[in-house]
Protein backbone atom coordinates (compact mmCIF):
# COMPACT_ATOMS: atom_id res chain seq x y z
CA UNK A 1 0.00 0.00 0.00
CA UNK A 2 1.28 3.18 -1.31
CA UNK A 3 0.39 6.68 1.09
CA UNK A 4 0.79 9.14 -2.27
CA UNK A 5 0.71 13.03 -2.67
CA UNK A 6 0.86 14.40 -6.01
CA UNK A 7 1.81 17.98 -5.65
CA UNK A 8 1.52 19.71 -9.04
CA UNK A 9 4.48 22.65 -9.75
CA UNK A 10 4.34 26.31 -8.77
CA UNK A 11 1.41 28.12 -11.17
CA UNK A 12 4.32 30.46 -12.00
CA UNK A 13 7.30 27.91 -13.01
CA UNK A 14 8.27 27.97 -16.75
CA UNK A 15 6.97 25.37 -19.57
CA UNK A 16 10.05 23.69 -19.08
CA UNK A 17 9.76 23.15 -15.79
CA UNK A 18 8.25 19.49 -14.00
CA UNK A 19 4.84 19.52 -14.41
CA UNK A 20 4.27 18.02 -11.11
CA UNK A 21 6.15 16.04 -7.81
CA UNK A 22 4.99 12.48 -7.35
CA UNK A 23 6.31 10.88 -3.42
CA UNK A 24 5.02 8.36 -1.48
CA UNK A 25 5.63 6.32 1.65
CA UNK A 26 4.92 2.59 1.83
CA UNK A 27 2.67 2.88 4.69
CA UNK A 28 1.57 5.56 6.69
CA UNK A 29 0.39 3.48 10.14
CA UNK A 30 3.57 1.78 12.12
CA UNK A 31 2.94 -0.02 15.44
CA UNK A 32 6.06 0.28 17.54
CA UNK A 33 6.06 -1.79 21.44
CA UNK A 34 8.80 -2.99 23.90
CA UNK A 35 9.52 -6.34 21.48
CA UNK A 36 9.20 -4.61 18.24
CA UNK A 37 11.04 -1.42 19.27
CA UNK A 38 11.22 -0.57 15.34
CA UNK A 39 9.80 -0.96 11.91
CA UNK A 40 10.83 0.16 8.39
CA UNK A 41 9.20 1.89 5.19
CA UNK A 42 10.10 2.77 1.70
CA UNK A 43 10.50 6.20 0.78
CA UNK A 44 9.20 6.55 -3.20
CA UNK A 45 10.00 9.53 -5.17
CA UNK A 46 8.00 8.43 -8.38
CA UNK A 47 9.24 12.35 -10.44
CA UNK A 48 11.81 13.13 -12.41
CA UNK A 49 13.60 14.80 -10.18
CA UNK A 50 16.43 13.87 -7.23
CA UNK A 51 14.16 14.24 -4.19
CA UNK A 52 15.46 14.69 -0.28
CA UNK A 53 12.91 13.05 2.18
CA UNK A 54 13.39 14.66 6.46
CA UNK A 55 11.36 14.26 9.21
CA UNK A 56 9.82 17.61 9.56
CA UNK A 57 8.24 17.54 13.47
CA UNK A 58 6.97 14.79 15.74
CA UNK A 59 4.00 15.18 18.02
CA UNK A 60 3.00 13.03 20.96
CA UNK A 61 -0.56 13.01 21.49
CA UNK A 62 -1.38 12.20 25.23
CA UNK A 63 -3.84 12.88 27.25
CA UNK A 64 -5.46 14.56 25.09
CA UNK A 65 -3.20 16.79 24.32
CA UNK A 66 0.16 17.48 22.08
CA UNK A 67 3.47 18.00 22.90
CA UNK A 68 6.57 17.39 21.37
CA UNK A 69 7.63 13.87 21.01
CA UNK A 70 11.06 13.87 19.59
CA UNK A 71 12.89 12.08 22.24
CA UNK A 72 11.01 9.03 21.46
CA UNK A 73 11.62 8.40 18.20
CA UNK A 74 14.52 7.68 15.92
CA UNK A 75 14.21 8.23 12.09
CA UNK A 76 17.46 6.75 10.41
CA UNK A 77 19.18 7.97 8.37
CA UNK A 78 17.63 11.90 9.46
CA UNK A 79 17.46 12.88 5.91
CA UNK A 80 17.36 10.46 2.56
CA UNK A 81 17.98 11.82 -1.09
CA UNK A 82 16.31 9.57 -3.15
CA UNK A 83 16.63 9.55 -7.21
CA UNK A 84 14.05 10.04 -9.37
CA UNK A 85 12.04 6.56 -9.89
CA UNK A 86 13.19 4.88 -7.28
CA UNK A 87 13.01 4.21 -3.66
CA UNK A 88 15.06 3.88 -0.45
CA UNK A 89 14.29 1.90 2.89
CA UNK A 90 14.23 3.98 5.95
CA UNK A 91 13.66 2.87 9.84
CA UNK A 92 11.97 4.20 12.92
CA UNK A 93 12.58 3.26 16.24
CA UNK A 94 11.36 3.47 19.47
CA UNK A 95 13.39 4.93 22.39
CA UNK A 96 13.42 5.76 26.17
CA UNK A 97 9.81 3.77 26.66
CA UNK A 98 10.94 3.34 29.73
CA UNK A 99 10.08 7.54 30.70
CA UNK A 100 6.36 6.68 29.90
CA UNK A 101 3.67 4.65 32.17
CA UNK A 102 2.46 1.96 30.59
CA UNK A 103 0.07 2.91 27.82
CA UNK A 104 -0.55 3.02 24.36
CA UNK A 105 0.66 6.99 22.94
CA UNK A 106 0.16 8.00 19.78
CA UNK A 107 2.95 9.70 17.63
CA UNK A 108 2.33 12.20 14.68
CA UNK A 109 5.02 12.56 12.48
CA UNK A 110 5.27 14.99 9.20
CA UNK A 111 7.90 14.07 6.55
CA UNK A 112 8.85 16.29 4.15
CA UNK A 113 9.93 15.62 0.85
CA UNK A 114 11.87 18.34 -1.08
CA UNK A 115 12.74 18.44 -4.72
CA UNK A 116 14.36 21.83 -6.00
CA UNK A 117 13.84 22.21 -9.63
CA UNK A 118 16.22 22.00 -11.93
CA UNK A 119 17.95 25.89 -13.09
CA UNK A 120 15.43 26.07 -16.16
CA UNK A 121 12.10 26.16 -13.88
CA UNK A 122 12.55 29.75 -12.64
CA UNK A 123 9.56 32.55 -12.38
CA UNK A 124 10.77 35.92 -13.84
CA UNK A 125 10.23 38.75 -12.65
CA UNK A 126 10.56 41.55 -15.70
CA UNK A 127 10.35 44.45 -13.48
CA UNK A 128 13.50 43.29 -11.80
CA UNK A 129 15.10 41.39 -14.51
CA UNK A 130 16.04 38.65 -12.47
CA UNK A 131 14.73 34.93 -12.27
CA UNK A 132 14.63 32.32 -9.44
CA UNK A 133 13.65 28.72 -8.41
CA UNK A 134 10.95 27.85 -6.74
CA UNK A 135 11.16 24.44 -4.61
CA UNK A 136 8.39 21.95 -3.93
CA UNK A 137 7.95 20.53 -0.45
CA UNK A 138 4.76 18.45 0.15
CA UNK A 139 4.74 16.93 3.99
CA UNK A 140 3.45 13.18 4.16
CA UNK A 141 1.65 12.48 7.64
CA UNK A 142 2.75 9.24 10.03
CA UNK A 143 1.19 7.68 12.48
CA UNK A 144 3.28 5.71 15.00
CA UNK A 145 1.60 4.02 17.88
CA UNK A 146 3.81 3.39 20.99
CA UNK A 147 2.77 0.27 22.80
CA UNK A 148 4.57 0.20 26.16
CA UNK A 149 4.17 -2.55 29.28
CA UNK A 150 0.30 -3.73 27.73
CA UNK A 151 -0.85 -6.54 25.83
CA UNK A 152 -1.40 -6.10 22.40
CA UNK A 153 -4.90 -5.07 21.61
CA UNK A 154 -7.49 -7.28 20.52
CA UNK A 155 -10.72 -7.35 18.46
CA UNK A 156 -14.49 -9.11 18.60
CA UNK A 157 -15.83 -9.91 14.84
CA UNK A 158 -19.28 -11.25 14.72
CA UNK A 159 -21.62 -12.99 12.26
CA UNK A 160 -21.58 -12.07 8.55
CA UNK A 161 -25.17 -9.59 8.16
CA UNK A 162 -25.99 -9.52 4.65
CA UNK A 163 -27.11 -6.37 2.61
CA UNK A 164 -29.43 -7.33 -0.28
CA UNK A 165 -31.08 -4.06 -1.06
CA UNK A 166 -27.37 -2.93 -1.32
CA UNK A 167 -25.71 -2.66 -4.94
CA UNK A 168 -22.07 -2.70 -3.98
CA UNK A 169 -21.43 -4.65 -1.07
CA UNK A 170 -22.47 -8.46 -0.39
CA UNK A 171 -22.28 -7.77 3.10
CA UNK A 172 -20.26 -7.04 6.08
CA UNK A 173 -18.48 -8.67 9.50
CA UNK A 174 -19.21 -6.38 12.65
CA UNK A 175 -15.75 -6.20 14.37
CA UNK A 176 -15.15 -4.46 17.84
CA UNK A 177 -12.44 -3.77 19.87
CA UNK A 178 -11.83 -5.47 23.27
CA UNK A 179 -9.97 -2.72 24.86
CA UNK A 180 -11.05 0.42 24.62
CA UNK A 181 -9.52 3.64 24.31
CA UNK A 182 -6.47 1.63 22.34
CA UNK A 183 -5.79 1.93 18.48
CA UNK A 184 -6.28 -1.98 16.82
CA UNK A 185 -3.59 -2.44 13.46
CA UNK A 186 -4.13 -5.77 12.30
CA UNK A 187 -4.31 -7.86 8.87
CA UNK A 188 -7.79 -9.10 7.76
CA UNK A 189 -8.46 -11.81 4.97
CA UNK A 190 -12.24 -12.74 3.80
CA UNK A 191 -11.74 -16.44 2.54
CA UNK A 192 -14.01 -18.76 0.89
CA UNK A 193 -14.87 -21.93 3.43
CA UNK A 194 -15.09 -24.31 1.07
CA UNK A 195 -12.06 -24.04 -0.85
CA UNK A 196 -9.86 -21.88 0.80
CA UNK A 197 -9.64 -18.64 -1.98
CA UNK A 198 -8.63 -15.70 -0.34
CA UNK A 199 -11.11 -13.35 -1.52
CA UNK A 200 -10.41 -9.91 -0.06
CA UNK A 201 -7.17 -9.08 2.29
CA UNK A 202 -5.99 -5.68 3.83
CA UNK A 203 -5.44 -3.66 6.61
CA UNK A 204 -7.85 -3.17 9.15
CA UNK A 205 -6.90 0.15 11.69
CA UNK A 206 -9.44 1.25 14.33
CA UNK A 207 -7.94 4.46 16.07
CA UNK A 208 -8.24 5.08 19.85
CA UNK A 209 -10.97 6.81 19.60
CA UNK A 210 -13.53 3.98 16.90
CA UNK A 211 -14.37 0.85 19.10
CA UNK A 212 -16.48 -0.57 16.10
CA UNK A 213 -15.98 -0.97 12.82
CA UNK A 214 -17.08 -3.43 10.04
CA UNK A 215 -15.25 -5.40 7.20
CA UNK A 216 -17.21 -4.94 3.84
CA UNK A 217 -17.68 -7.60 1.12
CA UNK A 218 -17.38 -5.54 -2.45
CA UNK A 219 -20.17 -7.77 -4.47
CA UNK A 220 -17.64 -7.56 -7.23
CA UNK A 221 -15.12 -10.31 -5.34
CA UNK A 222 -17.76 -12.23 -4.01
CA UNK A 223 -18.97 -13.64 -6.96
CA UNK A 224 -21.38 -17.07 -5.06
CA UNK A 225 -23.33 -14.44 -3.31
CA UNK A 226 -25.81 -14.99 -0.57
CA UNK A 227 -25.10 -19.07 -1.51
CA UNK A 228 -21.24 -19.11 -0.73
CA UNK A 229 -19.92 -19.85 2.32
CA UNK A 230 -17.38 -17.23 3.88
CA UNK A 231 -14.29 -16.43 6.88
CA UNK A 232 -13.60 -13.33 8.11
CA UNK A 233 -9.77 -14.01 9.42
CA UNK A 234 -8.23 -11.32 11.85
CA UNK A 235 -4.21 -11.20 12.87
CA UNK A 236 -3.20 -8.67 15.43
CA UNK A 237 -0.50 -7.56 13.82
CA UNK A 238 0.09 -6.05 9.84
CA UNK A 239 1.65 -7.77 8.18
CA UNK A 240 0.09 -11.30 9.20
CA UNK A 241 2.23 -12.99 12.10
CA UNK A 242 1.68 -16.41 13.07
CA UNK A 243 -1.90 -17.28 13.43
CA UNK A 244 -5.13 -15.69 13.63
CA UNK A 245 -6.24 -14.44 16.61
CA UNK A 246 -10.05 -14.30 15.13
CA UNK A 247 -12.49 -16.76 12.63
CA UNK A 248 -15.54 -15.94 11.87
CA UNK A 249 -17.80 -17.87 9.15
CA UNK A 250 -20.90 -17.95 8.01
CA UNK A 251 -21.59 -21.39 7.68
Amino acid sequence: MLLTLVAPAHAELASTAPKGLSVALSDNVLVLNDTDRSASLELVNLGSLPTEFALQSVKLVMNAKTQDGSEFIRWAPQRAKVPANQTMPMRISARQLDKLPPGEYMLKLNVSALTRPGPEAKTADKAQGVAVTIPIMPVLPVTVYLRHGIDTPGIRAQKLVYTPKDREYLGYFPVTKTVLGQSFVGQIQVINQATGDVLSSGRLHLRPTTNESVVRMPRGKFTAGAAGTYCLKIWDHFPAKGNPIQEQCNG
